[in-house]
């Protein structure tokens, strides 16, 4: 069953000319409600280091969906090395829409921290970009796949 926010978020992006940067930012608290919200309606114990690094992944990957054409269908799977778990995420950049996941049991051991990106845009085949990365810290994360995917800083 699809959930919608009781109140919208709102993406704001601005290209700074001449100096090559996209500037995004949002309010992201409907949507930090409504997640932990869910997780305490369903019993979902996630511990507070794994919430938190879903939550700040999935606001990078909304404001990362936001920034991009809108006809894109996009998935980031992140995989993290300790603690051993993987984050998916979600978007279609027509309609506006994200959803993501934590995945703690059943999850292959691999080794190292990868972050994988899928991206569909209708007549075109798939593109596929998969980054390595070092550390636990979301930031670094995203900063290093748009470093090496993007080419360009996160």
């Amino acid at each position: 069953m699809q959930k919608e926010l009781k109140e919208p978020i709102i993406i704001k992006n601005q290209f700074i000319r001449g100096r090559n940067i996209l500037y995004s930012e949002g309010d992201f608290t409907p949507l930090f409600m409504d997640y932990f919200e869910h997780l305490k309606d369903n019993q979902l114990n996630l511990e507070q280091d794994l919430a938190l690094r879903f939550r700040d992944m999935l606001a990078a990957f909304t404001l990362h969906s936001a920034a991009r054409p809108r006809n894109e269908v996009l998935a980031w799977t992140v995989h993290y090395r300790e603690p051993l778990h993987n984050i998916f995420l979600g978007s279609d950049t027509e309609y506006g829409f994200v959803t993501g996941r934590i995945f703690t049991e059943g999850v292959k051991e691999d080794e190292d921290n990868v972050l994988y990106q899928e991206q569909v845009v209708a007549g075109k085949p798939l593109r596929r970009s998969i980054v390595g990365f070092d550390g636990n810290d979301v930031k670094n994360t995203v900063d290093h796949y748009y470093y090496q995917s993007e080419q360009r800083p996160g």
